[in-house]
């Protein structure tokens, strides 16, 4: 019998102190009513938690995490994976 899946936990990185600081200022980032730190989507301008169930992780970007969330990447990445999303006929 297989081993099952494990799915890989939530990983949040710590943006440096003044990146937080600066965004949180300039309303890149916000706190939610549950204290965690959101970004918004570059692409579709909705806000998701800061971490990497919702943004693909990003070794150069200053906070560590993609500018588009996971949907909006793979939605432009491999756009024939989603023809109905994308208005096209399958």
């Amino acid at each position: 019998m297989s081993e099952p899946i494990q799915k890989q936990p939530r990983f949040c990185p710590i943006p440096p102190p003044h990146i937080r600081a600066l965004r949180l200022a300039n309303g890149r980032y916000r706190i939610n009513e549950c204290g965690d730190l959101e970004k918004p989507c570059g692409a579709c301008h909705e806000w998701w938690p800061a971490d990497t169930e919702f943004y693909f992780g990003e070794r150069n970007a200053p906070d560590g995490l993609s500018s588009a969330c996971r949907a909006c990447y793979l939605l432009r990445r491999y756009p024939e994976r989603f023809p109905e999303v994308m208005g096209v006929a399958a």
